[in-house]
């Protein structure tokens, strides 16, 4: 077990799967998790958070823009969330071709 570590770099011909705990744009911040199988282990490779900032709400296409990029570097073509997850789908058009790899599964 790594204690203290949010990312482990992408490894050649492994499945990457994520999930997003996305924002609503309000109080709430917004999460990515990537992992992969082996054999019974899940293992997570990447974790990251972002708060919403005290005085403004999060800005949700910049946030969009920055998981794109690290679902691309891990190979990640779907995303898993929640309902909130649809409003992530509109934000994949304003953030350009990057952001096309975040998706509702």
């Amino acid at each position: 077990m790594l204690i203290a570590r949010t990312m482990l770099p992408p490894e050649s011909g492994r499945k990457y799967v994520a999930a997003v705990d996305a924002s609503e744009g309000g109080d709430d911040g917004f999460a990515l998790a990537i992992a992969f199988a082996d054999g019974e282990q899940i293992v997570q490779v990447y974790g990251q958070a972002w708060e919403k900032p005290k005085t403004r709400t999060i800005d949700l296409s910049a946030t969009v823009q920055g998981i794109a990029a690290t679902l691309t570097r891990y190979g990640v073509k779907r995303v898993y969330g929640d309902l909130v997850q649809r409003k992530v789908d509109l934000l994949v058009s304003a953030a350009g071709p990057a952001a096309e790899a975040v998706k509702q599964s």
